[in-house]
């Protein structure tokens, strides 16, 4: 993140609040291992990164009054390409890379790109929780 964060006196974790400069976005990005099909793996990591980026959207919605501006999300999937990137041979299974990463900022992508990148609808401090539609109710 960008900005400043502060802190009470003598109080850890952090209880204070966090300005940025601009609207901040958590980008979401779900990835899997060698293991499996190339298009099922997309799938599969999109699928990930989706449901990640939509249970934080629902503790965001939950908690938003402590938000001091919208926050964007947006999620992507990335398939094998971590793990092609890393080295790995073909089929290989390897929990390291079925993993999600979280990157929040405000100064744009990680990968530096919009291209590829889905968005949920941003959260506001002024979002209305509307039951049934947000699945704030299974929390």
């Amino acid at each position: 993140i960008t900005g400043q964060i502060h802190f009470f006196f003598n109080v850890y974790p952090c209880t204070g609040t966090v300005i940025v400069d601009r609207e901040p976005t958590i980008y979401v990005i779900g990835s899997t291992d060698r293991s499996g099909a190339d298009a099922y793996n997309q799938a599969l990591s999109e699928k990930r990164a989706r449901t990640v980026a939509e249970a934080i959207r629902v503790l965001l919605l939950k908690d938003r009054s402590s938000l001091g501006q919208a926050v964007r999300i947006a999620y992507q999937g990335v398939g094998e390409r971590f793990a092609i990137e890393a080295g790995e041979a073909d089929e290989t299974k390897n929990e390291k890379f079925r993993e999600v990463q979280i990157n929040v900022t405000s100064v744009g992508p990680p990968n530096g790109t919009e291209e590829g990148w889905k968005e949920l609808d941003p959260v506001s401090p002024a979002d209305p929780t509307i039951p049934g539609k947000n699945g704030l109710e299974d929390l």
